[in-house]
């Protein structure tokens, strides 16, 4: 092997755990990974072994940041709030596009009731469920209803 090829497993590895260390810790403090947050922290001496992209993939954070310890900012603003409910949304609108038996190319039509402000989420929503209209109804209760366009 050369040392690229080392240096490229070594990386992995060490991203693996931030993973593992970070996984665990939103596990302790009951926050599910659909939850994004703002950044875990990671000691300086693996800071630079890290593929960072993979790591906010895999822990839903925002960014990598130095620290003195692996740990995870669990403070949730309001837009991150916001985010994770926009995320359980699509989740839910992907669960109906299954049960109506669409393919991924077949563009649909939403509407959501919710009293949260996701406006500032429509285009995330828009390519995430490959929706055409979405029609947005202000109400206490969420509810989604989804038809093919």
């Amino acid at each position: 092997k050369d040392i690229q090829d080392i240096s490229v497993l070594e990386k992995m590895t060490q991203t693996r755990l931030v993973i593992e260390q970070g996984l665990a810790l939103r596990n302790k403090t009951g926050l599910k990974v659909r939850q994004p947050l703002a950044s875990i922290s990671v000691t300086k001496e693996v800071m630079e072994n890290l593929y960072k992209e993979i790591i906010k993939d895999e822990l839903n954070v925002k960014e990598v940041i130095e620290g003195s310890e692996i740990a995870l900012d669990t403070v949730i603003t309001e837009e991150l709030r916001v985010e994770g409910v926009v995320r359980d949304m699509i989740r839910e609108i992907q669960s109906k596009r299954k049960d109506l038996n669409l393919v991924p190319t077949d563009t649909i039509n939403l509407s959501l009731k919710t009293r949260e402000n996701i406006s500032s989420f429509l285009d995330m929503i828009k390519s995430a469920v490959n929706a055409g209209d979405i029609e947005i109804v202000s109400e206490e209760e969420i509810g989604i209803t989804v038809t093919k366009a």
